[in-house]
């Protein structure tokens, strides 16, 4: 069984997968960027905790695609030497 779930078919499929995600992931989140995070409204009168949340999710998740992408393309790549 291990034999098959090694094999290189399998795992450039993976890879492959996982770049998809990646690439519709930073579409929807985009590049964690360096900007304000503060979560300061347009005005300076204040903070919005919720914009400060959304902030934070947006760069996890933007880095969980650049962690995809890059997991994606080795997998594409060791599937080469299997």
């Amino acid at each position: 069984m291990f034999e098959t779930l090694t094999s290189p078919p399998v795992v450039n499929s993976v890879g492959l997968l996982l770049d998809i995600i990646g690439v519709v992931k930073l579409f929807i989140y985009g590049l964690p960027a360096e900007i304000s995070r503060s979560g300061a409204d347009c005005l300076g009168f204040g903070k919005d905790p919720k914009e400060q949340a959304k902030a934070r999710f947006y760069d996890r998740m933007a880095y969980v695609a650049l962690v995809c992408l890059v997991s994606g393309f080795v997998l594409q790549g060791v599937s080469n030497w299997l």
